[in-house]
């Protein structure tokens, strides 16, 4: 190996093990017992995906995504370019998640965004919520879990909508751990946070869309009672 901190290990459809570390990358040689230094970034590599056509993708923070094509033994390198917005959405990149569609997403410091194979340009999804820094992306058939620095949010692919989730809705916190979820083999869903983990069921998950009325039944003034009354500064009018 290139260092002794290793950021992310992964197993791909050829069964080759990577493993990722401060400054590079690194490929294992069941032959020997040994591991080759695949590519040498000088920058910490987080994460790690496989698309359908067996590229592999190398998440970093600071140099945008790498990707290796096995079949060619060639790399790219992806990196955001600010007046393009057919780029990556930011240089440093937190999580990769490729979904069952078989759609690259992508989570930077600084937005959500997809890659598309077709047009071989990325494509950046406006999220209305507290915080663009995206920590994880979970996958939910046509739901998106996404962990950010201010709670979780969930995006429907379809339609675009958000909801955000925060301590308020039962998280043990706001702030989550970088690339800290999984979703299990019977569809629970774990995010780790800065005090603990969070686990729910998506499905039993449902919006409450009521909005109550708001009524004005007293008023104080100086923590005295005002009275109700037909000309006074509260009646039933009101």
């Amino acid at each position: 190996l290139d260092g002794t901190s290793v950021y992310a290990v992964f197993k791909d459809s050829r069964h080759q093990i990577w493993a990722t570390s401060l400054s590079g990358i690194n490929r294992y040689n069941r032959a020997d017992d040994s591991f080759t230094r695949m590519k040498i970034l000088d920058i910490t590599t987080v994460d790690i995906e496989e698309d359908k056509n067996g590229t592999i993708w190398f998440a970093t923070w600071g140099k945008g995504l790498y990707s290796y094509n096995n079949q060619t033994d060639t790399w790219s390198n992806f990196l955001n370019r600010p007046n393009d917005p057919n780029t990556i959405a930011g240089n440093q990149v937190n999580c990769l998640m490729m979904d069952e569609k078989g759609c690259l997403w992508v989570g930077t410091t600084t937005g959500l965004c997809y890659y598309d194979f077709e047009k071989q340009q990325f494509k950046t999804i406006t999220l209305n919520v507290p915080s663009n820094i995206i920590c994880c992306i979970i996958d939910d058939d046509d739901v998106l879990w996404i962990t950010t620095a201010k709670g979780l949010v969930r995006y429907n692919k379809l339609n675009g909508n958000c909801q955000v989730f925060t301590q308020k809705d039962g998280l043990l916190s706001d702030q989550v751990i970088f690339n800290s979820g999984f979703k299990s083999s019977t569809g629970k869903i774990y995010i780790g946070t800065a005090t603990g983990f969070n686990a729910f069921c998506p499905k039993n998950i449902i919006s409450n869309n009521y909005v109550p009325p708001v009524v004005v039944n007293r008023l104080e003034i100086f923590n005295k009672e005002v009275a109700i009354a037909d000309y006074g500064t509260l009646n039933d009018k009101a």
